[in-house]
């Protein structure tokens, strides 16, 4: 009897590094562990695949020099045959500088890009045509990332047949930007990263680590400066009793934060109250965070919060309010007409039921004059002076790569950093 000799030769698999810079310091990117926990469930991935997450801090200006060099480092000791980025706009251009330094000392690994700021209109205008990538996934990744691991694979499906890709030759090249990718039906098309163990327990473990949840995707306004709703027509929705289980899983493992990452908490009025009797059922000791747009919450809900609020000394909730102007006019011209009364609506609310408050302004939005932006900051400043202290954020305009803000910008003769 000959032993078969393929017995005693242990498989080589690829090995995938997905790197994911923090946008704040307790934070970590929720994107990759759905990448990671979409992939795995196929079993051609898992035997051929060896996927494994660097979720580093944010890094600050006043770091950058000590804290790049070391994730690199980091990054070729792992000596992988893929590298993926999820990028945002506080870490594309530090993804560059390592994307950079990794193909002088690591030439034969292939580097991806995804996330939010890749955009194909960018690709086509070809603002990334300069960087160190040899692919990029753009619009919502869990889909596109699989086929894309199966193509290095085996050949199949080839690169021009997935949707939601973009490839080139050689870095010298142009991209080659494939048809769009259709959104999901439902989250619950991808696995749960925390239930499935795709979170990694050394960064949930980390101290005051902020846990992020991922309720629903998509959004009930089509802003012109965000890009959140431009592949998505529709608000899927995960499970209530799949958010109520990651949400103990998390517990479970000793995190009191938790982010919900959703652009309208209350875009279902229904769907959220269900949620926030399940955690008080659960009789959970966290402190929330909600978006949700004004005019998106009712007195039922309201109170739901503040039950939850009143379980445990600790247990509180803020509401991210994303205000931007008061001014009627700006918002319609943005595509998010909210008029006053939704404002005085929802923050009436917050006061009556002892809510915390995180105000969104935003400075220099097209058709805006000083006098308008003081007249936003007045009515904000006299909404907030009310019982508990409450957080206000300016930020100066952005626009976004693929929104319809650039256009605005140029027809008002308006200049982006």
């Amino acid at each position: 009897v000959v032993e078969n000799p393929d017995h005693f030769v242990e498989k080589k698999m690829s090995k995938a590094i997905l790197v994911g810079i923090a946008g704040s310091y307790n934070a970590f990117s929720l994107s990759l562990y759905n990448i990671k926990a979409f992939a795995y469930n196929d079993p051609e991935i898992r035997d051929k695949w060896d996927l494994s997450v660097i979720q580093h801090r944010f890094i600050n200006l006043s770091r950058k020099d000590v804290e790049v060099p070391r994730l690199i480092d980091q990054i070729v000791e792992a000596n992988p045959d893929l590298v993926a980025f999820s990028c945002y706009m506080w870490n594309v251009n530090i993804y560059n500088e390592i994307a950079r330094a990794l193909r002088k000392r690591t030439p034969n690994t292939k580097i991806i890009w995804g996330g939010p700021e890749m955009s194909s209109d960018y690709l086509l205008q070809g603002k990334f045509d300069n960087f160190e990538m040899d692919y990029c996934v753009y619009g919502e990744g869990e889909k596109t990332f699989l086929e894309f691991l199966k193509n290095q694979i085996s050949g199949v499906p080839a690169l021009p047949n997935i949707p939601g890709l973009a490839y080139r030759d050689n870095p010298t090249k142009p991209f080659k930007i494939n048809s769009k990718r259709e959104p999901m039906e439902s989250l619950d098309e991808v696995p749960s990263p925390f239930l499935t163990g795709a979170v990694d327990d050394e960064v949930l473990l980390r101290s005051k680590i902020e846990g992020n949840i991922e309720t629903q995707r998509g959004c009930n306004l089509r802003c012109s400066y965000c890009i959140y709703h431009k592949d998505m027509d529709r608000i899927t929705y995960s499970s209530v009793d799949r958010v109520v289980a990651e949400t103990r899983y998390l517990v479970n493992k000793g995190v009191k934060r938790i982010m919900f990452v959703d652009a309208n908490f209350s875009s279902d009025l229904d769907y959220a109250k269900t949620i926030i009797r399940a955690f008080i059922q659960q009789k959970f000791e966290l402190r929330l965070m909600f978006e949700l747009i004004p005019g998106f919450i009712d007195e039922e809900l309201a109170t739901l919060f503040e039950e939850f609020s009143s379980i445990y000394p600790w247990n509180d909730i803020t509401l991210g309010v994303g205000v931007q102007s008061t001014n009627l006019e700006t918002l319609k011209n943005l595509r998010r007409g909210i008029k006053i009364d939704k404002f005085n609506y929802t923050f009436d609310l917050i006061k009556k039921h002892n809510l915390m408050a995180k105000i969104d302004l935003i400075i220099g939005l097209p058709g805006e004059n000083i006098s308008h932006i003081e007249a936003s900051l007045e009515f904000m400043m006299d909404t907030m002076g009310f019982g508990r202290e409450h957080l206000l954020c300016i930020h100066v305009m952005r626009a976004l790569p693929g929104t319809e803000l650039v256009e605005i910008g140029e027809k008002n003769n308006m200049t982006f950093s």
